[in-house]
């Protein structure tokens, strides 16, 4: 289970798909706030939440404080990342 965004404007700035949900890493019902990381699950881009639920681009300097501050949760993102993408990239090959 996910939570849904209260802002129904909340859009990955990569490839401007409309985010409407989020889901935690070990609590689905949590809502995202401002500094925490998301993975857009249309591009595979690793965001940052902003106040109002907007997002932007997780800078490097967030992901390098997430690896030394919590290499565990770190390496769950980057898996998940890594995941979303292989997925995008095996419907372009089956689709086209």
């Amino acid at each position: 289970m996910s939570s849904k965004l209260p802002n129904e404007y909340a859009a990955c700035p990569c490839c401007k798909k409309k985010l409407t949900g989020a889901s935690g890493i070990q609590d689905d019902t949590s809502v995202p706030g401002p500094g925490d990381l998301s993975i857009c699950i249309y591009c595979g881009t690793i965001l940052e939440y902003e106040e109002g639920f907007f997002l932007h681009v997780a800078p490097d300097e967030s992901l390098s404080r997430l690896n030394s501050e919590e290499p565990e949760v770190y390496i769950q993102l980057i898996q998940m990342r890594d995941a979303i993408l292989a997925y995008i990239e095996a419907r372009r090959t089956f689709f086209n």
